[in-house]
């Protein structure tokens, strides 16, 4: 493993558990969407996407109150593990899945609850044009093992 890489097993327990194409959510973004945790998650994103041929990556977000703070923790991840990224800053999601096919990204991210309360947050990927499967993680989709 290189040094710019990280395993499932390093990530916080909320960021482990996926469900095809998101992060499961709803989660308080406040209480339980750290930087920290959310810059983990970045990094486990770009390794992801890095095994698999890709390194640029589109990133939007919702107008929610914690969206910049989660979406500047999730850049900074991904460009630890070596992605590059373009932010398309605050936009509804179809905008996004729009970028990544315009732009000729290899994935994205939004950071979105959805319709959610404002105080719940969560995140939706996408690998190539549409969302990571349980084919692209080998089958790992809702609970990724040591050593993806």
């Amino acid at each position: 493993m290189r040094d710019d890489e990280v395993e499932a097993h390093q990530l916080p327990d909320y960021a482990r558990t996926f469900h095809l194409s998101r992060i499961r959510y709803p989660r308080l973004a406040d209480l339980e969407l750290p930087d920290a945790g959310i810059e983990q998650l970045g990094r486990g994103l770009g390794t992801f996407l890095r095994r698999n041929k890709g390194r640029r990556v589109n990133v939007g977000r919702d107008v929610r109150l914690s969206s910049p703070r989660l979406h500047d923790a999730i850049v900074r991840g991904l460009r630890a593990s070596g992605c590059d990224v373009t932010s398309i800053g605050a936009a509804p999601t179809p905008l996004l899945y729009y970028s990544v096919h315009h732009l000729a990204a290899d994935g994205g991210v939004m950071i979105t609850g959805s319709h959610n309360p404002p105080e719940y947050n969560g995140f939706k990927t996408m690998m190539g044009d549409g969302p990571f499967t349980a084919r692209d993680s080998g089958g790992r989709a809702h609970r990724p093992r040591r050593g993806l």
